[in-house]
């Protein structure tokens, strides 16, 4: 999901969290997203916990100046969990196998 930048910082985005994450406790499952840096603090206040970081090697021969230009940027991403029904609490264990 994103939120187009002349939207962003109005609250849409959190609504649009609450909006899945309520489905999807209505259904009773967890919710796993995958986060860019800008974005783990909404998936925190929504309830997502971060349960892995994932360092992304970008690194190739010959780089042109536009992919020099992206690896200057942050490019980790984030692995969220939200368990069903409920915000994500310190010491929470993950109910399912995540293998990185």
């Amino acid at each position: 999901m994103i939120v187009h930048p002349n939207y962003r910082y109005q609250g849409l985005g959190r609504m649009l969290i609450e909006w899945g994450t309520n489905k999807a406790n209505e259904l009773g499952v967890e919710t796993i997203v995958v986060s860019v840096p800008f974005a783990v603090p909404v998936y925190e206040k929504t309830g997502f916990g971060i349960v892995e970081q994932i360092d992304v090697d970008f690194s190739i021969s010959n780089p042109s100046a536009k992919w020099k230009e992206y690896q200057s940027e942050d490019l980790r991403a984030f692995l969220m969990w939200k368990p069903a029904g409920r915000g994500f609490q310190i010491g929470d264990k993950v109910s399912m196998n995540v293998d990185m």
